[in-house]
């Protein structure tokens, strides 16, 4: 696992305080909230899972491991217990030090964040966060899951139809299958069925709490994509006080990406999810409200927002930057697909393709081209229909270069149908090197996205 240097160590204990630690002692809980960011300086702690009465040892920390990360820089709560495992000495730095830390100290809140970033990466691989049980084939089922991959909540999904011994396990907890889908928190809480909102309150996520419909705001922000966080970011930063809402997840389109790497100040590139978290927690640092997920609904005179739930929102100023909503194919019946074959986001293929299985990426702009190259990587063989006629005309020149060198990807453009067949087998032999059409393929794909 990371550890922090001796460096970064010495620079951290300025903001934080050194406890003492005795074997056994429970330093968190699941499914609490912790103290803060808590740094081994000695001896040794581990983590914990609880699930089916059983504890599971995820990993142990010795000098310089950090316990409790995720929890203390974005305000969710434990989806691991911390128990130490042997004697020694913990530095603590509670939530509102490790914003001031994020804020003035620039190299080592970029080592944290960094850190951060890892750590939730290999928290998807450890099988930890909360469990959502549910059917493949069930569109509730689909929503939280979409909720909590776009969110960036470590989570497990328990299919059904794959876990035969489910149907007994949740029968012991008083759950019957027609209640599903259900999610199991930490600390044995279960939650039927609940809505987004509930998920996000009851996980410790930005935004539980409802505004304050007496105080104005000075500045509004509908939508937490890239130009509503650059809103807020602007607005915070001046010395406003700025509320964001958010229907779905922040980062908007920008953080379902696999990879950006044509934005400007990050050459190496940057994934959309470490794109999003740095931009949430970039408008959090100047003082913006984010809340999250709080859908608006109307906007009437005097600025007055009205919430989905209820709830109003006054404001001086009010920014719509509502981003855009996913193009349906105009195909009969695809919405019955959705979450089943049928995704939106690469994050959302992940657990519906099978291993090395055919996917078919319909686009022809930057999206498409990251989300084939993205999938292909993953040892899936992609079909890239393209209904512009030429990759060109929208997508970056570099993502065309890749594609044409990526042979997992073949490309086919719809705008064939119109040539004659003299044109087409001209295409056909000149598709491979500028990647905008094949052969329909013979192998029919059994995942489309």
């Amino acid at each position: 696992m990371d550890r922090l240097s001796e460096e970064q160590l010495a620079l951290l204990e300025r903001y934080g305080a050194v406890r003492p630690t005795s074997a056994g002692q429970v330093l968190s809980r699941a499914g609490e909230s912790p103290p803060g960011l808590m740094v081994v300086l000695a001896g040794l702690v581990a983590t914990i899972d609880h699930l089916r009465g059983v504890d599971r040892e995820v990993s142990v920390y010795g000098r310089g491991g950090a316990v409790g990360l995720a929890a203390a820089v974005t305000g969710e709560r434990a989806y691991l217990s911390a128990v130490v495992r042997e004697a020694g000495r913990l530095l603590v730095v509670a939530t509102e030090q490790l914003r001031e830390l994020l804020a003035l100290d620039e190299p080592l809140g970029d080592a944290i964040l960094q850190l951060l970033f890892r750590r939730r990466e290999w928290l998807r691989g450890t099988g930890a966060g909360v469990r959502i049980v549910g059917s493949r084939y069930s569109p509730e089922t689909h929503r939280l899951r979409e909720f909590a991959v776009r969110n960036r909540v470590a989570h497990v999904w328990i299919e059904l139809e794959r876990h035969p011994e489910a149907d007994a396990w949740l029968m012991g907890l008083g759950i019957q299958l027609q209640e599903t889908p259900v999610v199991l928190l930490g600390g044995g809480a279960v939650l039927g069925n609940p809505g987004n909102a509930d998920l996000a309150r009851a996980i410790g996520m930005r935004g539980g709490d409802p505004p304050d419909a007496r105080t104005a705001c000075d500045v509004a922000v509908v939508g937490a994509g890239s130009a509503g966080l650059a809103a807020a970011v602007y607005g915070a930063s001046n010395g406003l006080s700025t509320v964001v809402l958010e229907a779905v997840a922040g980062g908007g389109q920008a953080g379902t990406a696999a990879r950006i790497e044509n934005y400007l100040g990050f050459p190496g590139g940057l994934g959309g999810a470490e794109f999003a978290d740095r931009a949430l927690i970039q408008a959090e640092k100047f003082g913006a409200r984010l809340a999250i997920p709080r859908r608006a609904v109307t906007l009437s005179e005097h600025h007055v927002l009205g919430l989905e739930d209820g709830d109003r929102l006054l404001a001086r100023t009010v920014i719509i930057a509502s981003g855009v909503t996913y193009r349906r194919l105009a195909v009969p019946h695809l919405g019955d697909y959705e979450g089943i074959g049928v995704a939106y986001t690469v994050a959302a293929t992940e657990e519906q393709l099978a291993p090395a299985g055919n996917a078919v990426v319909v686009g022809g702009a930057n999206s498409a081209g990251q989300a084939a190259l993205s999938i292909a990587e993953q040892g899936h063989h992609v079909y890239l229909v393209v209904r512009a006629g030429d990759l060109a005309r929208a997508m970056a020149r570099y993502l065309i270069d890749r594609i044409e060198r990526q042979p997992a990807i073949d490309s086919w453009s719809t705008a064939r149908s119109a040539e004659s067949p003299a044109q087409e087998r001209s295409s056909r032999s000149r598709s491979r090197t500028r990647a905008t059409g094949l052969d329909v393929p013979s192998r029919r794909p059994h995942c489309a996205s």
